[in-house]
């Protein structure tokens, strides 16, 4: 019988170095993600795990979600795109989430929700499914240049021939020009940006670790496009991308994702996971390939604990609001800073 213990990743010594153990760990599996949502949106760290000998055998991370407006709710993880539990095997996996479904009745969970999991739970229904896209990134930058769609280079060559030039960025005031941008970004899609806390925090616990960078794409001194990433284990991740639709035709979201990429692969890392895209969304997923990325499939799974099962319901919550594309973006800005915790 396995010894579960529910650990809080943010103040357990060494738990970056423990999971770096386990070759499917991400930035999402850190401390420093963790910290993240918990300094921002004050979640409470259920992380399911065993331990063989003082070292990390299994791992089921799990965000505690109390909220008056959605409920009572674990999730693994919020606002990670794919987040895998780090188990030796589907017998521990089992063992395990027994173990969260008994703990969640106990303390009054609506659902437990797990981005991922698609090999452990193959044999339950998914309520939601994604295309996942991963880029190689072990050749020269020469050699991955060429591998890139020709519209690709030829769009990143157009960028350069309008003179936009790029800046690796690590500082309080890279983060900022990116949350800009974010917010520009956001409202066009009809969707409130994140608190201005949650990339304060990511600064924090991620730039100033080494562990991120904005890559910034300006015109005349003035930031049009820009991408964030995280790292972890030599596995990078594209978190975000945001950009002033005013400049794209001189394309500098292509530009600052190539000087990105090249950033990545000077740092020694691997592989890129550049997140998870709508199946329906076709225009994302051409810009993904276009960077010779390979994709795959990513379920998402929700335990009803009023029904005792895995459901196959939708959340309410939708991609877009018409409403949101015109609201001011003081007035933007506030409704994210309400809302986002909420929706976790």
């Amino acid at each position: 019988m396995l010894n579960i213990q529910i650990i809080d990743p943010t103040t357990f010594p060494h738990w970056n170095r423990q999971i770096a153990a386990f070759q499917d760990a991400t930035a999402f599996h850190t401390a420093n993600w963790a910290r993240v949502l918990v300094e921002t949106y004050r979640y409470n760290p259920r992380y399911f795990c065993t331990f063989n000998n003082g070292q990390l055998e299994n791992v089921v991370p799990v965000l505690e979600i109390r909220s008056s407006l959605t409920g009572k709710r674990g999730v693994c993880l919020p606002f990670s795109d794919q987040v895998e539990p780090l188990v030796q095997d589907q017998a521990a996996f089992d063992i395990l989430l027994d173990y969260i479904i008994g703990f969640g009745k106990k303390k009054g969970w609506q659902a437990l929700a797990f981005h991922g999991c698609d090999q452990l739970l193959s044999h339950e229904p998914a309520y939601k499914s994604y295309v996942t896209s991963s880029l190689s990134i072990e050749e020269s930058c020469k050699t991955l240049f060429k591998q890139l769609k020709s519209n690709t280079r030829r769009n990143i060559k157009k960028a350069q021939k309008a003179n936009i030039s790029t800046q690796i960025l690590q500082s309080e005031k890279g983060i900022k020009a990116f949350y800009q941008l974010n917010c520009l970004t956001r409202r066009d899609h009809g969707l409130p940006p994140q608190p201005y806390l949650f990339f304060k925090r990511l600064h924090a616990n991620f730039f100033l670790k080494e562990k991120g960078f904005v890559c910034l794409a300006f015109q005349n001194n003035i930031p049009i496009a820009g991408v964030l990433f995280l790292s972890f284990n030599r596995h990078a991740m594209y978190k975000y991308g945001a950009s002033d639709k005013n400049h794209l035709k001189l394309r500098p979201n292509n530009m600052s994702m190539w000087e990105a990429i090249k950033h990545c692969n000077e740092l020694g890392l691997q592989q890129i996971d550049l997140g998870r895209t709508d199946m329906e969304h076709e225009g994302l997923r051409r810009f993904k390939k276009s960077w010779n990325a390979v994709e795959g499939q990513l379920k998402y799974y929700r335990y009803d604990f009023q029904e005792s099962a895995f459901t196959q319901k939708q959340e309410r919550l939708k991609s877009s609001y018409g409403f949101l594309k015109k609201m001011p973006l003081p007035l933007l800005r506030v409704f994210g800073c309400i809302m986002y915790r909420h929706v976790g």
